[in-house]
């Protein structure tokens, strides 16, 4: 557990199974029907550039993370970032953040197109099964609060985690149910069990019903310090929900505006 997983004989196996896609893309790509290629992975982007020296089908990167260079990436995805700003042609930025972001890491001007990540409110209207009232009996409280977001520290469960131990302490009757799975799982637990709110702060995991617990809820919470374009704040706002977010953080203030909407 933990050692690599190549012989050591064969060092260059990794960079062999890397460059193993582009085998298999290009006879796929010179079909005369494929004209364009939208890549929404750094991965997908190094892998797609190099497979179009070859090819002509036009390759677009889609670029959907606001931060790379932090603490919280490693040096093989800042790597994989770097190529993908490097050998694209024309990269799509989903938000006015993630263009600014792209700035930040010196990727020309020239190459980055801003077109905002748009969503069909119509497509909504049947993702709900009809479970709010029963997601509401099952975690009675008077104020229910939701945060939707995968387990990572850039997500800042934590500071929600905070934030329902002071309303507790100040006697207000509240709970949080969180949705997601993700690497800073037993952190976040641990957290919970030292500060024993296990009755107030409920595990949902993963969920195909997310739709029910956003009408369900009284707020829904995301303080990330980080994001492109957030789908749960747009979903939240097509439930008519308040939400509870951070300022200068990927598009939000572009949709929500103090003293109108939020």
């Amino acid at each position: 557990a933990g050692g690599s997983a190549y012989p050591s004989f064969f060092p260059f196996l990794p960079l062999f199974f890397f460059f193993l896609p582009i085998l298999f893309l290009i006879p796929f790509f010179i079909q005369p029907y494929i004209s364009l290629l939208l890549l929404p992975l750094p991965y997908c982007a190094v892998i797609a550039c190099i497979t179009k020296w070859f090819i002509k089908t036009k390759v677009i990167y889609v670029r959907h993370n606001s931060v790379i260079y932090s603490d919280t990436n490693s040096l093989k995805h800042q790597l994989l970032n770097w190529l993908a700003n490097k050998l694209s042609s024309q990269i799509i930025a989903i938000s006015a953040k993630v263009k600014e972001q792209l700035g930040e890491e010196n990727v020309p001007e020239k190459k980055i197109h801003c077109i905002n990540l748009c969503y069909d409110p119509l497509q909504y209207k049947n993702d709900s099964s009809g479970k709010e009232a029963g997601i509401k009996s099952l975690y009675k409280t008077d104020l229910l609060l939701l945060y939707i977001a995968r387990l990572v520290p850039m997500k800042r469960h934590a500071l929600a985690f905070e934030a329902i131990k002071k309303l507790i302490v100040n006697g207000i009757d509240c709970k949080l149910i969180w949705i997601g799975e993700g690497d800073y799982k037993n952190n976040l637990l641990e957290w919970i069990g030292e500060n024993k709110l296990g009755d107030k702060i409920v595990i949902a995991g993963w969920v195909a019903n997310v739709f029910d617990y956003i009408k369900a809820a009284d707020l829904v919470v995301l303080l990330s310090s980080s994001e492109a374009s957030s789908h749960i704040v747009k979903e939240a706002a097509f439930c008519k929900k308040t939400v509870l977010v951070c300022r200068n953080v990927g598009d939000f203030e572009t949709i929500i505006k103090p003293g109108y909407n939020g």
